[in-house]
């Protein structure tokens, strides 16, 4: 089986998408070991251009995706982007980890307050909330909760008290059919129980850019995110 780990050595927009897209094809799993829904791979193939964000940028070369459990995903993001492939006559395998973490709209809407408030950088979709909910609170939520609508509900009902939230109701039901649509085509998969060896060739894409990383970026101007190999590394050992 062939590796290969794909990084970004500066502040993302290095190709990281088009490399992986290179590396890929029919026989090949990407697993996305950091990032979420922020992400903005651009791949162009065969007069067809699409941003990968949630999605394996090795798809249009028909490769499956595995998302890890450092990752974050929102499924309304994960359900347009599939829905942009599938109009493209693409239909891309998606595996994801019970223990990936899972935005809400309350994350969403809680980053952009707070990017007004600080003037920072941020494409405001809730990534580093996420994170930070799921490691400095006891509101966690993740992939294997969405699979039982009563936990789901009440999960959401204190994530949405966590944030002081108002127009809860409205948004946990919207949430709720997002995440419907989005386990119609999505599978979920402990790590253990991939095939990973089944795979020719394994491409581990990586999300922005090392000057981001949490540990070793340049603060304010970093994410809530090991961009270096340490998460990829770590699903090879368990492997």
């Amino acid at each position: 089986m062939n590796t290969s780990i794909v990084l970004g050595l500066q502040y993302g927009d290095e190709g990281k998408g088009a490399t992986v897209h290179h590396l890929s094809n029919d026989q090949t799993l990407n697993i996305r070991f950091n990032g979420g829904q922020q992400a903005g791979h651009t791949v162009e193939s065969k007069g067809f251009r699409h941003v990968f964000s949630s999605i394996g940028s090795g798809s249009l070369n028909g490769a499956d995706t595995f998302i890890s459990k450092y990752c974050t995903i929102y499924p309304k993001s994960m359900s347009n982007e599939y829905n942009a492939l599938r109009g493209a006559k693409f239909r891309p395998n998606i595996f994801l980890d019970p223990l990936a973490m899972v935005t809400t709209p309350f994350d969403i809407d809680d980053n952009r307050a707070k990017a007004r408030l600080n003037g920072h950088g941020s494409v405001g979709m809730g990534f580093g909330e996420t994170i930070n909910r799921n490691e400095n609170s006891p509101h966690k939520l993740f992939v294997s909760d969405l699979l039982y609508y009563p936990i789901l509900r009440h999960k959401l009902e204190n994530i949405a008290k966590y944030y002081n939230a108002i127009h809860v109701d409205a948004q946990i039901s919207k949430f709720i059919q997002q995440v419907e649509e989005m386990l119609m085509f999505v599978k979920i998969k402990s790590p253990k129980k991939m095939f990973f060896y089944d795979y020719e060739r394994v491409v581990f894409e990586g999300a922005q850019g090392i000057m981001l990383d949490m540990d070793h970026g340049y603060f304010p101007y970093v994410t809530r995110s090991n961009c270096t190999s340490k998460n990829a590394i770590q699903i090879i050992k368990d492997f």
